[in-house]
């Protein structure tokens, strides 16, 4: 393809969102476990269960390079099997599993965040006084089809001194890193980043361990504002077969 052709479909899947579904990673670069049916965790823990499932996708993403990191919306087969990974945690029968899930109730910490996405704007255009008013769709073509592509409600408008900015939320966990970008040069948008957090504490890591996924739950203590000093971490694995096994605890 000549150069100005790729320039032209590029600017193409920018403008209409139409070149979301990067390539994934290959099934083999990740286990695949027997599926679970999500009526296996309660109705209060599924939206959390989700949530758990699709920041682990988005780590092992990143952490492998994999250009599907630049999607909005992650592989749905990576996210499936890390929620099979989570459930089939939750049904093993042991004491350091009621530990980490009854007594502490650990769920991966906030980074990345899946939710919301904070946008800073430039007041002089006039598509950006809708957000001011209170009312989701602005007239703006790029920012509409984006809202309604991605079901962002206007969450809160700030009027800051030093520049006015939104949240925008998600009703499903999303790749807002990637959903950011989409943001970033559509007139009237000054920037447009991740809405997060900048501390640490409890989490959920997950790798691939021989042909399964080793779940690794913690606790966080100590200075966490500035990075937990102090982590005890509890160890599952889940094997291609979905048997669990503890691996034991470890740290201070």
């Amino acid at each position: 393809m000549r150069l100005a052709a790729f320039i032209a479909v590029a600017a193409m899947c920018v403008s209409a969102g139409a070149c979301d579904s990067a390539t994934g990673p290959e099934a083999s670069a990740f286990p695949s476990l027997p599926g679970i049916s999500d009526a296996v965790i309660p109705d209060s823990l599924r939206p959390a269960y989700q949530d758990d499932a699709v920041r682990l996708a988005l780590r092992f993403l990143e952490d492998t390079h994999s250009p599907a990191r630049t999607s909005v919306e992650p592989p749905a087969a990576l996210v499936r099997t890390l929620r099979d990974a989570l459930s089939h945690v939750y049904l093993f029968e042991h004491a350091a599993r009621d530990t980490v899930i009854e007594v502490l109730r650990i769920h991966t910490f906030p980074n990345p965040p899946v939710h919301e996405l904070i946008v800073g704007v430039d007041t002089t255009h006039a598509w950006v006084s809708e957000w001011r008013a209170g009312h989701r769709l602005t007239g703006q073509p790029s920012v509409d089809a984006l809202l309604q592509q991605y079901q962002l409600s206007l969450r809160d408008y700030y009027p800051w001194s030093f520049g006015h900015a939104v949240v925008l939320r998600a009703a499903e966990p999303l790749n807002m890193t990637a959903l950011a970008r989409r943001f970033v040069g559509i007139p009237g948008v000054r920037y447009a980043e991740p809405n997060g957090y900048m501390v640490d504490g409890n989490d959920i890591r997950a790798r691939v361990q021989g042909s399964g996924w080793r779940l690794d739950y913690s606790l966080g203590a100590g200075d966490c504002p500035a990075g937990c000093t102090m982590r005890i971490t509890w160890s599952f694995l889940v094997d291609h077969a979905g048997t669990v096994s503890y691996l034991g605890r470890s740290g201070s």
